[in-house]
């Protein structure tokens, strides 16, 4: 169902945002697509399937049938954070630079000794910036620190 002028003018008039009128039909769809999978409200649907059950937002775009962008846009109505990207694309990034150093035969602190900064390390051992930070979160969470770099 659409909105006419008058409507959408009186809406606008009692301080409704335009992000708080749904386009036409919108609601309507996800309300079945909750009902479908036995949900009772949409919020719950979330929960059970990005938080609980761990599903991607690109998994969660699939299953609906949607852009990926359409499921960001309902997780921003709900208050929902994404997860940070990661997955494969992170575990290439940390192994490329384990790899690198095992060939060069150094350590995070011989390059800590040498650069003033991680992306400046990256550049000169060939490495991308994000494949060293990536590198260094795992590192950081295993116990090592950042120290001499800022962290």
């Amino acid at each position: 169902m659409g909105y006419n002028r008058d409507e959408l003018a009186e809406r606008f008039d009692q301080g409704t945002s335009v992000d708080k009128i749904p386009k036409s039909g919108e609601s309507r769809v996800w309300e079945e697509q909750v009902a479908r999978r036995g949900y009772r409200t949409e919020m719950e649907m979330w929960e059970d399937l990005y938080i609980q059950k761990k599903n991607s937002i690109s998994q969660l775009a699939q299953m609906f049938e949607v852009s990926n962008t359409s499921i960001r846009f309902r997780f921003a109505k709900f208050g929902i954070p994404s997860r940070a990207r990661g997955g494969s694309h992170n575990l290439c990034a940390i192994s490329a630079c384990a790899n690198k150093l095992r060939e060069l035969g150094i350590t995070i602190d011989d390059l800590k000794r040498e650069y003033p900064n991680p992306f400046q390390a990256a550049k000169a051992i060939g490495l991308k910036p994000y494949q060293m930070y990536s590198y260094l979160r795992m590192v950081c969470k295993g116990g090592g620190t950042l120290d001499g770099w800022g962290g």
